[in-house]
């Protein structure tokens, strides 16, 4: 008498096949099935045109932490630098800190300025 039995654990599914007959073998199959997945997000820096009174022109205005990406440091270094005048930088109605785009790659391309 043969029967098969079929258990599923997880991701395995075992099936075991028992032989009544003492000569023949007991046979195992294993089945192993991997399931992915790949997210892949692509952003841009957000930026905000607007007049820039220190620069005297027509800028993108963008947030402090698209600066810091951008400069490839901290948000605390580029704070650092808007505080110390390297920098310019605007407060919006919402109270977010926004970073003139021209002043960063100034500063980014200034030797003495350490970014």
């Amino acid at each position: 008498m043969i029967t098969n039995f079929r258990l599923k654990a997880g991701l395995r599914t075992f099936l075991f096949r028992r032989v009544s007959d003492a000569n023949e073998m007991m046979t195992k199959r294993t089945e192993i099935t991997i399931e992915t997945a790949r997210v892949t997000v692509i952003s841009t820096p957000k930026q905000t045109p607007g007049w820039c009174a220190s620069c005297q022109q027509e800028v993108d205005w963008i947030s402090l932490d698209e600066a810091a990406l951008i400069s490839k440091s901290s948000s605390r270094d580029v704070f650092q630098l808007i505080e110390a005048g390297g920098v310019h930088a605007n407060e919006t109605a919402q109270k977010l800190l926004m970073v003139c785009a021209v002043s960063l790659m100034s500063a980014k391309q200034d030797s003495s300025t350490k970014l």
